[in-house]
């Protein structure tokens, strides 16, 4: 059984997160040149999902029972990372938004497999609304390491700030 989440979420610096409640900071997401490329930073309780533009996105989050065998086809980019929830409290949330004003997930407690799709990243962005969208994809299971699953033709340089 899944369960379906949907935000709308202010992209700045051109990223979102998806958070553990109890990590210890968000600011000091390390986007390495490799994190940058991949559209994807991963710390200890914290994925940082690159996005092409600043502004609005909507992301969908399904808890599912186990890993999607969704077609990858209508995608522009997937990746796959872990990350540990030991709070049982997952933030999807922009870079500075205020806590308060977000609300979490509730999770098992443990560690979770994160499949990301990013769609429309070649899209334009109208004011402060993008038509790049993002589905995140978690079942529990045990860590491994980021992959890129699918890769975006967009690179780093075309990146609009």
């Amino acid at each position: 059984m899944k369960r379906r989440f949907e935000f709308e979420v202010l992209a700045e610096c051109q990223q979102f997160l998806l958070y553990d409640l109890a990590a210890d900071t968000v600011e000091n997401l390390d986007w390495t040149r490799e994190a940058d490329d991949r559209l994807l930073a991963v710390e200890e309780g914290i994925i940082g999902v690159g996005t092409i533009h600043d502004g609005y996105i909507s992301v969908a989050v399904e808890i599912a029972d186990s890993e999607s065998d969704e077609d990858m086809s209508r995608w522009d980019q997937v990746n796959e990372a872990t990350i540990e929830v030991p709070s049982g409290r997952l933030i999807v949330a922009g870079m500075f938004d205020c806590l308060p004003h977000v609300r979490p997930i509730d999770l098992e407690p443990g560690s979770y497999r994160t499949r990301l799709h990013y769609g429309d990243l070649g899209s334009l962005s109208h004011g402060s609304f993008s038509n790049e969208h993002y589905k995140v994809t978690m079942w529990s299971a045990a860590p491994g390491p980021p992959l890129v699953l699918k890769q975006a033709s967009i690179r780093k340089k075309e990146r609009i700030n």
